[in-house]
């Protein structure tokens, strides 16, 4: 998928990185951007505005009164 997506000219993004060894393998192979547990495990939808700065629920989802 790396060499696919340098081919191409476009960013590839590494999904499901678990382990440091992962990473390192990623980050040498210059891989754009990576997620998975290693960066961060889920968590509550109460705690998304103080990791983003984002309100935790949209506008157009809340209910109208």
């Amino acid at each position: 998928m790396l060499g696919l997506g340098r081919g191409l000219g476009m960013p590839v993004l590494a999904e499901g990185v678990e382990t440091e060894e992962e990473l390192r393998f990623l980050q040498r192979e210059s891989c754009n951007e990576a997620q998975g547990y290693l960066m961060g495990r889920p968590g509550p939808i109460s705690q998304f505005s103080r990791f983003t700065g984002l309100p935790a629920e949209p506008e157009a989802t809340k209910a109208v009164a």
